[in-house]
């Protein structure tokens, strides 16, 4: 069908357990097919892998937003040995409330038994989820610093061995069921620092 790099990093790369990303690891490197995205560690997860071309050596980083919590790959510790997975970008999500909406939550958790802290500016969790107050209504997203930096460092590195760089995501955030609508603003801002650290594309 023509495809050359694969992105290993989905939602469904340990559907069938770490000993299935290797069976489809080991597919691959037997069809000398170039991919990214998985590995050993989060580091070697996080490493870009190259296509040599006619016009050129083209990178390609993989990784994932959405993705199960067991198949995130992480670096070793002096305690722990690393754990083998993709290339996660972890995004945290806030509930944000504007303060007459905060009250409202507060006797709504009061008047159900619960309890809400003290101060009125105080996170207050309810239905399995916490809410803070903020000038309006609305969710805000941050990314992990620790998953970004690694992502960048790949970035960086790959921009200096390759001709072209590509950094591929496997987000179901990015268009939310919509091909016009555009990424969410921490997206964005992440995709702008790929670019500046010397990616020539997201996708």
């Amino acid at each position: 069908m023509g495809f050359d790099l694969f992105n290993m990093a989905t939602n469904h790369t340990t559907d069938y357990g770490v000993e299935g990303m290797f069976e489809t690891m080991r597919l691959l490197d037997q069809l000398n097919l170039v991919y990214a995205g998985v590995g050993m560690t989060a580091g070697e997860a996080a490493q870009a892998r190259y296509l040599e071309t006619p016009k050129g050596r083209i990178a390609l980083i993989g990784m994932a937003t959405s993705f199960t919590p067991m198949s995130r790959a992480s670096d070793p510790r002096p305690e722990v040995k690393g754990r083998p997975g993709l290339n996660a970008l972890r995004i945290t999500q806030t509930n944000q409330l504007a303060p007459a909406q905060m009250a409202d939550l507060r006797k709504l958790v009061q008047a159900t038994g619960g309890t809400v802290p003290e101060s009125e500016t105080q996170p207050v969790r309810f239905g399995g989820a916490t809410f803070v107050q903020g000038p309006e209504n609305g969710t805000r997203a941050s990314l992990n610093t620790l998953d970004e930096a690694r992502i960048l460092r790949s970035v960086r590195n790959a921009a200096r061995q390759a001709d072209h760089v590509i950094v591929y995501s496997h987000s179901h955030d990015i268009s939310r069921g919509s091909l016009t609508t555009p990424a969410p603003e921490h997206l964005r801002s992440f995709i702008k620092k790929c670019l500046d650290a010397g990616a020539d594309a997201f996708a």
